[in-house]
């Protein structure tokens, strides 16, 4: 019976009414989705929220500390990479001071090799956020997450000879920088108000939880 009056109320609505009805059942419906996975792919949600929001917002206006007003694309970036390089530190690699051996145990204690194996792999790769966004390679860790029985093999031949030659890929060495704004309005037009971001490669990422993961295990025994 109940059915039977939503059908003739809906007769009732003309073609944009029901096309607004049907929109905001699909709106509500996406919305309560994405809420329920905020867990595994919280960018997708708060993508979801911006873009539904009246207000967007943008990059004001830069100024520097000679009072030079920078309002294009280009000159912001520009601004930008100018306070980011000055407040990092600069190595003198040419004059790079050796280490003293610290380790004092027998020869038999000494870690001297370290084997990486495809668990190894996977349970790094498992380590990864599928929500976060991709670095310099545009590898998401989504992608690898789902390709992961087949890169296994690859990975841990690379990870490998990379720990023996004791060299890392440069791509590994690379990262996406964004600044991101402190939240303080008074200083709005300044660089200085925002802190950097840097996002690296996926691969990368997995590599540190694997080896992070071997120091803790040498550690316990």
């Amino acid at each position: 019976m109940a059915t039977n009056n939503i059908n003739s109320q809906m007769n009732t609505f003309s073609e944009s009414e029901k096309q607004t009805l049907d929109d905001c059942c699909t709106h509500a419906s996406f919305g309560k989705k994405l809420a329920l996975n905020i867990d595994t792919d919280r960018k997708s949600f708060y993508a979801y929220v911006r873009n539904r929001s009246k207000s967007k917002s943008s990059l004001d206006p830069l100024v520097d500390d000679s009072g030079t007003t920078s309002v294009f694309p280009q000159d912001l970036v520009d601004k930008f990479n100018q306070y980011f390089a000055s407040v990092f530190t600069v190595e003198n690699i040419s004059n790079i001071p050796t280490v003293d051996n610290v380790f004092h145990g027998s020869q038999a204690e000494e870690v001297s090799d370290i084997q990486i194996d495809e668990a190894m792999i996977r349970k790094g790769l498992d380590r990864l956020r599928p929500d976060k966004a991709a670095g310099v390679d545009d590898l998401s860790p989504r992608l690898l997450l789902e390709l992961k029985d087949k890169i296994c093999y690859p990975l841990t031949k690379i990870m490998q000879q990379s720990h023996n030659s004791g060299l890392v890929p440069e791509d590994w060495k690379s990262a996406n920088v964004t600044p991101i704004f402190n939240n303080n309005k008074h200083t709005r037009m300044f660089p200085g108000c925002r802190r950097v971001g840097s996002l690296t490669e996926a691969v990368e990422n997995a590599r540190y939880f694997i080896f992070i993961n071997i120091k803790l295990e040498q550690t316990d025994h």
